[in-house]
């Protein structure tokens, strides 16, 4: 096997796993692609069909997951579009300033957005909080999604 074959596809699904948790990164899409990869590489014979289906499934439903969960956080607390563009904002932004950005960031651009949008501090606090509640929801599950698809490949590599 050709290890730069090998180091390719684990880069992918490495950053895809750290994508997980980075909103600038589609974590679940690039775990599958660098298990394609390995798997096309070696003509399917690490890794069939079935599981490479599995792994397709999981790879678009991590990827479903996080577009609805910021959505839901964000549309149960009433946040405006501008919210929402603050939450996007916030989150690339936060990237800048390692894990209290990205824990922060956000929090404060949903509040910033909602806050421009009304004028409401208070409004725009429950935005925020309701906002980076759903994104932390939608991390969570994007993560166990990605530890399910890990798994699967290694028990797809192990048969």
């Amino acid at each position: 096997m050709n290890y730069l074959a090998w180091a390719v596809g684990v880069t992918a699904i490495i950053i895809g796993f750290l994508g997980t948790a980075l909103p600038a990164l589609p974590g679940t899409p690039l775990i599958f692609m660098g298990v394609f990869f390995l798997a096309w590489w070696t003509d399917y014979t690490i890794i069939g069909a079935g599981p490479l289906l599995l792994l397709a499934f999981l790879g678009a439903f991590g990827f479903v997951v996080d577009i609805i969960a910021s959505s839901i956080g964000a549309q149960r607390v009433g946040a405006s579009g501008k919210a929402m563009v603050g939450a996007t904002l916030g989150s690339i932004f936060g990237l800048f300033f390692a894990l209290p950005g990205m824990i922060l960031g956000p929090f404060v651009g949903a509040a910033l957005g909602q806050y421009y949008h009304d004028r409401c501090i208070h409004t725009a606090a429950k935005v925020g909080l309701g906002t980076w509640i759903g994104l932390l929801i939608g991390t969570a599950a994007k993560v166990a999604i990605a530890f399910a698809m890990i798994a699967t490949f290694i028990t797809a590599l192990a048969i």
